[in-house]
């Protein structure tokens, strides 16, 4: 598992994955679509390690759960972490 953080990303980027809140809390998953209903598909996740590094993935990766808002750290390794 990998974990990106995105330090001020640009309104493009904000509309392309639909996030109209900050922090918005987002895990995709390696592949395409999985049916005929196009989720969020994405061809490179890019963006810097918790420490501080750059990392690029490519892709294609497949949005597969989405939270908004500010969240305790338990909810996020919960709902986010390796053994979400």
């Amino acid at each position: 598992m990998h974990v990106l953080l995105l330090e001020e990303p640009d309104d493009e980027l904000l509309d392309a994955w639909a996030v109209d809140m900050l922090p918005t809390w987002l895990r995709f998953a390696h592949g395409g679509p999985l049916d005929d209903e196009a989720d969020l598909i994405v061809s490179r996740l890019q963006g810097a390690s918790p420490a501080g590094e750059a990392v690029v993935l490519d892709g294609p990766w497949r949005l597969v759960h989405r939270r908004t808002g500010a969240l305790p750290k338990h909810v996020v390794d919960d709902e986010f972490g390796p053994q979400a």
